[in-house]
C-alpha cells in the first residue's frame, strides 16, 4: 500500500516541483481524463503487485500440498 500511495504524492507534487505539471496542464485533455490517469498510473503497479503475491502464494501452497495415502 505504500507504492501506491508513493507515486500518486509524487504526481502532483513532485511534478508541481519539478515544473512538468504545466505543460501537462496545457495539454488539450479534460481535469477528469488527468485524474483518472493518474489514479490509474497509481492504481496498476498496486493490483499488479498484488497478483504476483497471490500467483507466489498458490504456487507456494502447491508445493507444499502432499495428499495423503488412504
Amino acid at each position: 500500500m505504500i507504492i501506491p500511495v508513493n507515486i500518486a504524492a509524487y504526481s502532483v507534487v513532485g511534478e508541481k516541483t519539478t515544473r512538468s505539471l504545466e505543460p501537462l496542464l496545457a495539454t488539450p485533455i479534460t481535469t477528469a481524463e488527468l485524474l483518472i490517469g493518474k489514479n490509474m498510473a497509481a492504481a496498476i503497479p498496486a493490483v499488479l503487485a498484488t497478483w504476483a503475491g497471490f500467483l507466489l502464494y498458490l504456487l507456494a501452497l502447491g508445493s507444499s500440498y502432499h495428499p495423503r495415502a488412504w
